[in-house]
């Protein structure tokens, strides 16, 4: 936008809130470092926010192949049964930057395929040691419960008085 002078449409917008969000998100999530736990629930909101601008990423690239429709105010086509006047205050009225058609594009991928695609993988980086960790610890409570439950029947088959 700034430097080759595009002008972003409606969901070029959308796009920038969950940015900010996990910008600002992850930035206290390194300033509360020494709180664990808020530090996690911050960088668990930006990585929610980069799914969410991916998500929206892949909706615009939707509008941009004609998909789906985009929102009536940035892809919408002109109303049927307008009179002139009407008309005439319809295109008046109307943005002139269209969600529908790609500004730029960068190895036949628009910037919002891009947003999409960067978001979306820096979602499933920073997300994949909270998985991990996730794992980890469902694998931690399922061996816990096998052994609690395998020393049970050992402890029963040694106290009990009837051996096999």
């Amino acid at each position: 936008q700034y430097v080759v002078g595009l002008a972003p449409c409606d969901l070029c917008f959308w796009q920038r809130y969950p940015h900010m969000v996990a910008i600002a998100a992850g930035f206290l999530a390194l300033a509360s470092f020494a709180w664990p736990r808020l530090a996690i629930i911050f960088a668990l909101t930006a990585i929610i926010a980069l799914f969410v601008t991916a998500g929206i990423g892949v909706y615009h690239v939707g509008v941009e192949q004609h998909w789906w429709l985009g929102p009536q105010a940035c892809s919408g086509r002109i109303p049927a049964g307008l009179s002139p006047a009407d008309l005439k205050k319809f295109l008046f009225s109307q943005k002139m930057v269209r969600c529908d058609e790609a500004a730029w594009k960068f190895m036949d991928i628009s910037m919002a395929g891009w947003n999409a695609i960067l978001s979306g993988g820096l979602a499933l980086l920073l997300g994949l040691p909270f998985l991990l960790v996730g794992a980890a610890a469902a694998l931690l409570w399922i061996s816990l419960r096998v052994g609690f439950v395998a020393m049970l029947f050992t402890l029963d088959w040694v106290f009990n008085d009837e051996k096999p």
